[in-house]
């Protein structure tokens, strides 16, 4: 199952309080577009995503999204490749001139591990 984080920074034009909400407005439908955007690629598969503030920016861009995949046998790579350019795409829809988008897809391998909790059932 794919997840991302999407981070970006609050223009320094933001001032009001109508005008944080109409910019985290913008953010959530960003993350949603990004969101059905890689669902639709990824199979169907369901896609959480979390969003936040950076908080160091230097040098990032204003909207910033890193995408992890479980890829044990190396078989998304293609994917992921045609899938980034068209994340970009899709910020690119909601940032202005001013702004900059940019994406990064980090292909991991793990297992899951689980267990029992250790609490009596009350």
């Amino acid at each position: 199952m794919p997840e991302f984080i999407l981070k970006y920074k609050v223009p320094e034009s933001v001032f009001t309080d109508r005008e944080e909400e109409e910019f985290a407005l913008l953010v959530h439908q960003m993350a949603e577009a990004v969101q059905a955007l890689i669902g639709s690629r990824f199979f169907g598969w369901s896609v959480s995503y979390d969003t936040r503030e950076l908080e160091m920016s230097d040098g990032m861009p204003d909207f910033k999204i890193t995408v992890w995949v479980l890829d044990n046998e190396d078989r998304l790579q293609s994917l992921v490749e045609q899938v980034q350019p068209e994340i970009i795409k899709t910020m690119q829809g909601f940032a202005t001139e001013y702004q900059t988008v940019g994406c990064s897809f980090q292909r991991v391998k793990g297992k899951w591990g689980q267990a029992r909790g250790l609490k009596e059932d009350l």
